[in-house]
């Protein structure tokens, strides 16, 4: 909303506004991206080696991404925990969140 944009550049200036947690979504989208393309061709590589029809083979890549998405985001959900902390807390201040 406007209201948390404008609080946020009164507290934390541009760079706020443009950088905070960034450096944790680096964090989590690296090795994220780098474990999903890996994942992706093996899986590829695997389902075009099992499957020999043509409908089925054409599918490939629909489950292949699926399954390397599923594989990628789970060791990096942590991280993301982290990210979206750091984005909605006031610099220099606890969240006003209850935590869990």
């Amino acid at each position: 909303e406007l209201q948390a944009l404008r609080q946020l550049k009164e507290s934390d200036g541009l760079q706020g506004l443009m950088f905070r947690g960034l450096s944790a979504t680096l964090a989590r989208e690296i090795p994220s991206y780098g474990l999903y393309f890996v994942v992706y061709g093996l899986l590829l590589v695997q389902w075009q080696s099992i499957v020999i029809s043509e409908p089925m083979a054409s599918l490939g890549p629909l489950f292949c991404g699926g399954l390397a998405g599923m594989a990628s985001w789970l060791p990096v959900y942590p991280i993301d925990v982290v990210k979206t902390e750091m984005q909605n807390t006031l610099s220099g201040m606890e969240s006003e969140r209850p935590s869990m």
